[in-house]
């Protein structure tokens, strides 16, 4: 179902599913430079509540949103035109009303943000300092995020785009994100709910790796971190054997067959613990749909969706039943549109014997 229509979409079109159990969608209007949230009023998104989050033109072409301790979606993003990161606090489930705070406003920093919700309840955010090109963390101390802590992750410069964030199992925050000079991706384990010391250690060294990033916490409780292999055009999955990743990981491809893969990954685990993932086949501009065969993904089913037109940018998340919904920008209609899935493998028949 279309849920915007008649605009270029931002970088990011973001979905979680709310306490209501609906789908709760977070996109931009690059050409108005607006930022919009959308409501599902119904599973399959047949009625939708949009409100403009900022009423300002901020863009929030980078955009994340994670559901707060208090059952109420939180919501990062950059506002290009101050140049800086903020949060909105969602006052309703459907984010009529919010409370937008700014979270850092020295140099230009915000793009490339990803958000998640910490052991005390309270959120987190991974981004990037386009000034001093280096990776950041900013930590929120209440649910309206008035007072955050502030760190630099990385101190070495060109690192920090396509940032991914959890919250690990032992309740630290795991971040992965590229280095842009040398095309590696990187992982960095926080030794404390602040991020105020962590360790910073190589994943994966390769011509073109370590974009379009997703964090995983697998059913062992151990990261995995989805990622595009610019080198094999795939998209692999770096399986780690520690909370911290600081060994070499694990390497499997998910999906690779002469297409071009591996842009805009997005990852969750299934209801039976094995890893499903969404990304952008672009070399035909179709949604695929990988549901791993196992927990590590050493293999993965796969299914092309919404074959008829370019998606790209989306997003994905599992309804309460466990089946997955997915939020993305259909680039040549000029579309957001929310496909569900009536079962856990989104294929049009299926029945559990």
């Amino acid at each position: 179902n279309t849920i915007a229509a008649g605009f270029e979409g931002g970088e990011r079109t973001s979905i979680i599913i709310g306490s209501d159990g609906l789908p709760f969608i977070v996109y931009s209007n690059l050409d108005q430079r607006l930022l919009f949230t959308a409501h599902c009023e119904d599973p399959a998104c047949e009625t939708v509540t949009t409100t403009q989050l900022d009423p300002e033109q901020v863009t929030g072409s980078h955009n994340s949103v994670a559901l707060g301790s208090d059952g109420l979606p939180i919501i990062a993003y950059a506002d290009l035109s101050k140049q800086d990161l903020k949060i909105a606090h969602c006052d309703n489930v459907a984010c009529t009303q919010s409370t937008i705070t700014p979270i850092d406003g020295t140099g230009f920093v915000g793009n490339h943000n990803s958000i998640a919700i910490m052991g005390d309840g309270f959120a987190s955010i991974a981004y990037y300092d386009q000034t001093n090109k280096k990776l950041k963390y900013a930590h929120c101390n209440s649910l309206l995020c008035t007072n955050p802590s502030l760190t630099t992750v990385d101190s070495i410069a060109n690192r920090g785009q396509y940032t991914s964030l959890a919250m690990g199992s032992d309740g630290l925050p795991f971040i992965a994100y590229w280095d842009s000079l040398v095309n590696d991706l990187m992982v960095a384990h926080c030794e404390d709910i602040e991020c105020n010391s962590s360790v910073v250690s190589l994943a994966v060294a390769a011509d073109q790796t370590g974009q379009y990033t997703d964090v995983l916490i697998g059913a062992n409780g151990l990261p995995m971190i989805f990622y595009r292999n610019g080198t094999t055009t795939a998209t692999d999955v770096a399986v780690c054997d520690s909370v911290k990743c600081n060994n070499a990981p694990t390497i499997n491809t998910v999906i690779k067959d002469g297409s071009t893969y591996g842009r805009w990954n997005s990852a969750e685990l299934g209801p039976n613990g094995f890893p499903m993932v969404v990304l952008e086949d672009q070399s035909n501009g179709d949604i695929i749909f990988a549901y791993c065969s196992d927990f590590t993904c050493t293999s993965a089913v796969t299914t092309k969706l919404a074959a008829s037109a370019v998606s790209q940018r989306m997003d994905l998340a599992l309804d309460p039943n466990g089946n997955p919904v997915i939020a993305y920008h259909e680039l040549d209609t000029r579309q957001i549109r929310v496909l569900t899935c009536s079962n856990e493998f989104c294929v049009p028949y299926f029945s559990r014997s």
